[in-house]
């Protein structure tokens, strides 16, 4: 499919241009290719809303064919260190991405980005089926410095690669942005400009923008969705994408998580759609009665009985722990009665004085 160039506008008569030459050429020229550059925004952006730990999957299909491509499996986990958050993510994908055939992946990321001096440390590795190592990937950023570097290595042909990297304040990798448009539905205007790094080392501009509300249905469930339009800055990366608009859904509900995304993915742009099959936000349990300070016993049943919102919006009613809540309060007015008056030998003296009066 080529340009549009039939836009609905009344037949204009051609007027004869002059062509562009020399000094004005050139400045036409590079006028284009700053448009391609990253939007580089002034300040960093502020930590996304993440659980300490959340963990799911998803799917890829062809979006002309849906041909099953590949499926992939993610732990996200948060900490802290010396007051400032620290992000660990790891993937574990299968099937047919980054070559013909099937190969099965692993990734680690630490993600430091919101202390005093951020910085992302990253390794891939590449198998085929035989298990055999084909690829193996590094990647340090320094975004003080606002430079790093890419290590892409060939196992089996012993070739490597090495590329220097230009970061802005905003940069984040490609595996982040689900996590960062959790912060759009509450941005001024619901839209925001960030650069992506893609898996290649470029830096690519991008806008986001919430362009709607629909009901989405994934292997997952059905879910009240923010539409986000996702279009690049650049003008290269803009002709890249004529053929296959870049959209993401999220949730209503907070966290706002991503539920779908259809747009092209990987080498030659190949059009794919991604669907979530699983989410999930462990919860700690509670401690068995006396195993632990009563203050955190309390707060882990408080924890236990609240009503819990789903991906839809809607909430869980209270579950029947509030009725062991009661038998428990019931359990320890009992035990501190007795207790009571085995260390107060007085109370039994007053309840056998009046036993005595009663007869």
């Amino acid at each position: 499919m080529g340009i549009p160039t039939n836009l609905g506008e009344r037949p204009v008569p051609r007027r004869s241009t002059p062509c562009l030459r020399g000094p004005r050429l050139w400045l036409s020229l590079l006028a284009l290719l700053a448009a391609a550059g990253p939007a580089a925004p002034a300040e960093r952006f502020p930590m996304p809303p993440v659980a300490e730990v959340e963990r799911g999957a998803y799917r890829a299909r062809d979006l002309q064919t849906g041909r099953a491509l590949w499926e992939e499996e993610w732990l996200l986990s948060r900490e802290t260190q010396a007051g400032r958050t620290i992000l660990h993510l790891q993937e574990n994908g299968k099937g047919i991405r980054e070559s013909l055939v099937a190969t099965v992946w692993t990734e680690r990321m630490r993600l430091d980005l919101w202390g005093l001096h951020p910085a992302l440390t990253a390794s891939r590795e590449v198998r085929d089926a035989d298990g055999r190592l084909v690829h193996r990937g590094q990647r340090e950023f320094d975004f003080t410095l606002g430079s790093g570097r890419q290590v892409s290595e060939d196992v089996q042909r012993g070739d490597t690669r090495v590329r220097a990297v230009s970061l802005t304040a905003q940069a984040i990798p490609t595996e982040l942005l689900p996590a960062l448009l959790r912060l759009l539905p509450a941005a001024r205007d619901q839209e925001m400009q960030f650069d992506l790094v893609t898996g290649e080392g470029r830096l690519v501009g991008m806008h986001a923008r919430v362009v709607g509300r629909e009901r989405v249905t994934v292997p997952a469930g059905t879910f009240d969705s923010f539409k986000v339009q996702l279009q690049p800055t650049g003008f290269f990366e803009f002709l890249a994408t004529l053929h296959s608009k870049l959209y993401m859904w999220l949730t209503v509900a907070a966290p706002h998580v991503w539920v779908k995304y259809q747009g092209p993915d990987g080498p030659g742009l190949q059009p794919v759609v991604r669907e979530l099959v699983r989410f999930d936000t462990p919860r700690a349990t509670a401690a068995r009665p006396l195993a632990v300070p009563m203050r955190t016993l309390t707060e882990g049943l408080a924890a236990s009985v609240a009503p819990v919102a789903g991906p839809d919006g809607s909430w869980s009613a209270l579950p029947e722990t509030l009725g062991y809540l009661f038998v428990l309060t019931a359990l320890v007015f009992v035990i501190g009665v007795e207790y009571g008056a085995f260390w107060f030998p007085a109370l039994r003296v007053r309840e056998s004085q009046g036993k005595d009066d009663e007869g």
